[in-house]
């Protein structure tokens, strides 16, 4: 009967010492979440920087054609314009048009690089509260498994000193029927003794 709940700890240790792993190893799988989202983060700021230079460069560009191309239509509006000039200034119109769709995609992609930055640090900050509640309940369930454990050392100490004082006991109470048998035999034989001088 004695060994039935000496088992049943052992039981329950091993179950939460389970429980704990499974914490730590949560713990850890957010750790690697939170690394790749911060990872992430840093990867589309990239792009939005990259994305960002392009639509300045871009934008510098349309400002320098547009420029040009009011010059030449100042010079292509004259009565009777020279036919180089009318040549270069619808050459220029077309750069100007296509350096405008430039921007416009340029634009397009800094304004989805700004969304996706936003999305990855929302991401982020899920990702690092849920690492931080990962690490809490870990941290938690260390404290709950040391403790566990010491409290199983105490109570194996405990049966172990009991078992001693239990020895102890016997030992002395031997003893002590030991010396009264050894008492009770020398009376008997002093007894003994006296009768036969008699």
């Amino acid at each position: 009967m004695s060994g039935a709940p000496k088992l049943e700890r052992g039981f329950t240790l091993l179950s939460f010492m389970k429980r704990a792993k499974d914490e730590i190893e949560a713990e850890a799988e957010a750790e690697a979440a939170l690394a790749a989202a911060q990872e992430k983060v840093a990867e589309i700021k990239a792009l939005k920087q990259s994305a960002s230079i392009k639509l300045l460069e871009v934008s510098k560009s349309v400002k320098q054609v547009e420029k040009v191309e009011k010059k030449l239509e100042r010079k292509a509006s004259v009565v009777a314009p020279k036919p180089k000039v009318i040549e270069e200034f619808q050459e220029v119109s077309t750069k100007a048009k296509d350096l405008l769709e430039s921007e416009r995609e340029a634009k397009d992609e800094f304004l989805a690089a700004e969304k996706q930055e936003e999305e990855a640090r929302a991401a982020l900050a899920e990702a690092e509260k849920k690492a931080e509640e990962a690490r809490t309940r870990a941290a938690e369930k260390r404290a709950l498994e040391e403790k566990k454990v010491a409290e199983e050392a105490a109570e194996k100490a405990r049966q172990e000193r009991e078992a001693r004082e239990e020895a102890a006991k016997k030992a002395h109470e031997a003893a002590e029927k030991a010396a009264a048998e050894a008492k009770k035999a020398e009376e008997k034989a002093a007894a003994e003794a006296k009768k036969a001088e008699e």
